[in-house]
Formats: C-alpha cells, structure tokens, sequence
C-alpha cells in the first residue's frame, strides 16, 4: 500500500482543505444597506448574509460560485434581488439564493435587456403570495440548468420572455413550478416537476411553450395559448443471449394505429 504525503505539498493545514472565499469589484458586500453591483464583479467560496437588497445596475455584472446568499428580511419583500436593464448576472457551481429566515420571503426580479443565467445552483424561499410571485424574468434568452428550484411561491415565471432555455432542472414543492405569460418560443426540457401545490405548469395569455422530455402532472392553458409537448423514444435491441440486433424493424402502435417506424442503427438503437 502506498501512503501519499501531503506535507510536502503545503497541506498540513486543515484550512487549506477548504476553498478560500475570494471575490473583485463590487466585494465584499456591506454588513447593512444594498449590495450595489456596477461593475464587473466575482465572488467565489463564500456565504453572505445580506441585510439589504442585492441590485445590479446598467453595467454591473455578477458572478456567484459556490456562494450561498441569504436575503435577511424582517418582513415579507422587505429585500430582494433586481437585475436591472443592462445588467448580468450568472449564479454557478453550487450557488444557493434563499432567505435568512423561512418566515420572511424575498422577492427576485430580472429586467427586459439583461442577461441571466442559473447554472448547478438552487433557489428557493422567494416570493409570497401578497406582493411578488418568486424569479420574476421578463428579459429574452435567460439560461436555467441543472439547478434545483423549491419552496418558492413560483418556482420561475416569465413575463414577456421570449427564446429562454429551462433545461435539466428540479422544480418542486412550490405553490406554482413553472409559469409563462405573454411568453413565446420558451424551451423546456428534460426537467423534473412535481410536488407544486397549485398547478406544476401554468400557460397563459397568448404564450407559446415546447416542452420536451419533461415530466409533469398538472398544466393549466388558457384558450389563446399553445403547448407542444414531446417525449423522445430510444429503444435498444438484443436478442436472447445479449447481442445488438441492427437493421431491425421497430414500429409503435397507438390504439392498433402504427405512430412509429424505424429501422435499427448498427449498434442496434431506434430513436
């Protein structure tokens, strides 16, 4: 058995085990008042509690890794969070937005001409049901991935928001998941919705939505709105002892109606 020794590296210190916190621009945020983004700013490693709103200006760009932000609100909306026109902002690798305490809900608003993106990150505690639905995203093409999104009023609503991409996400256990008004050519797929009290999908007022490789249980539509739901099919084939069977033919009936054929590739896949 070999021992690695890590002495020799500088790594006696248990600290050194750890991330440093570290941030530029806009860093460190202020123990009181608003956090005020107007430039290019990066924080990394690090959990803020923030006695105030976080606002990024026209021109502030924030970067999260692996930070947890907490809104410490002594009332429902009395802080929250606000991407501004002309501002950026992009919460990665781990990062978590909530509420200092569960009682207090904080509101979150991303303006038209921003750009937003929510990458392996979570969301939850935000909006109430006086006064701010949860992330509120009105500008176009706002990325959400991977990310775990529970406990708010709504998981995300877009308002006006065209050619957004909601790909890979848990949202759950929410009053609302997902929510689209006046919101067209929105992309949503392979996410998981569930356990939202009210409704997991709502779409509305004109609003265009492709859903793709998403589950869900419940969907309210308004008559002036359109959904395409579609689920992709691989089927792989073997015969009895395990061997690929390419160039078969594979068909799928509905209600004896064949929706579905297709001649297997050389590894044996239909899709």
């Amino acid at each position: 058995m070999s021992v690695l020794n890590l002495n020799g590296l500088g790594m006696n210190d248990t600290d050194n085990w750890m991330a440093k916190a570290s941030g530029s621009g806009n860093y460190p945020a202020p123990s009181n008042g608003d956090w005020v983004i107007n430039n290019i700013t990066v924080v990394e490693n690090e959990t803020i509690i923030l006695n105030g709103s976080l606002v990024i200006e026209n021109g502030g760009n924030l970067t999260l890794k692996n930070v947890t932000l907490e809104l410490d609100s002594a009332s429902d909306g009395q802080y929250g969070v606000e991407v501004q026109s002309g501002g950026k902002m992009h919460i990665l690798e781990g990062s978590h937005i909530t509420a200092a305490n569960s009682n207090y809900e904080f509101w979150f608003r991303v303006y038209q001409n921003t750009i937003f993106m929510m990458i392996d990150s979570e969301l939850s505690e935000c909006g109430y049901p006086t006064g701010s639905s949860g992330l509120t995203i009105e500008t176009n093409g706002a990325i959400i991935r991977n990310s775990d999104i529970y406990q708010n009023r709504v998981g995300i609503a877009f308002y006006q928001s065209q050619n957004s991409v909601i790909l890979g996400n848990r949202i759950h256990s929410n009053w609302l998941g997902v929510d689209l008004t006046s919101s067209n050519n929105n992309y949503i797929e392979n996410n998981s919705l569930y356990g939202n009290s009210n409704k997991d999908l709502s779409i509305s007022t004109g609003s265009l939505a492709e859903i793709i490789n998403t589950t869900f249980s419940s969907l309210a539509i308004s008559s002036d709105s359109e959904v395409v739901v579609k689920n992709y099919l691989e089927i792989a084939t073997e015969d009895e002892n395990g061997n690929i069977l390419p160039d078969v033919s594979v068909s799928v009936e509905d209600n004896e109606n064949e929706v579905y054929n297709v001649t297997t590739d050389e590894n044996g896949l239909a899709s």
